[in-house]
């Protein structure tokens, strides 16, 4: 996801490509809500839009194969213009819910107990194409580190 003014970052395969002054890459639990409930979640990535493909055959990091894709297309459709934050509430796990307009919401929630020997990376903000440092937030606190 990207925030702010946009700029041109085109790729080989992608010369339309643009990112954003910022953005959020997320390896936690989420969901995007709307005024009727869950649009989509993290679990929903896991899931065939395809409802009679046969299970062995679904590849979930395939584009619009899963149902977080199905259900995200029509929602990035209508916001072709990145919806303004208008809020941002972080919580003591290191989560965070970015309310947007129109009764929406994007909730991150961390749900990764810190074992000692055990890092994960729950999500991260940086500056797209600088060499700036990311915030990184994982299960053992959250910190700076060079750009990736």
């Amino acid at each position: 996801m990207h925030f702010g003014h946009r700029t041109p970052a085109p790729l080989p395969d992608d010369p339309e490509r643009e990112v954003g002054e910022y953005a959020l890459h997320i390896q936690c639990a989420w969901r995007l809500s709307g005024p009727g409930g869950v649009i989509a979640g993290w679990s929903d990535m896991y899931v065939a839009a395809d409802p009679d493909l046969p299970e062995e055959e679904f590849r979930w990091d395939r584009p619009g194969a899963s149902i977080a894709d199905a259900q995200l297309r029509p929602w990035l459709e209508a916001h072709a213009e990145p919806p303004p934050v208008l809020d941002l509430a972080v919580d003591r796990c290191a989560g965070f819910v970015l309310r947007l307009p129109g009764e929406q919401a994007l909730e991150v929630f961390p749900d990764a107990y810190a074992l000692p020997h055990d890092l994960r990376e729950q999500w991260r903000v940086f500056r797209p194409g600088e060499e700036s440092p990311h915030f990184v937030v994982s299960n053992h606190g959250w910190d700076e580190h060079p750009a990736a």
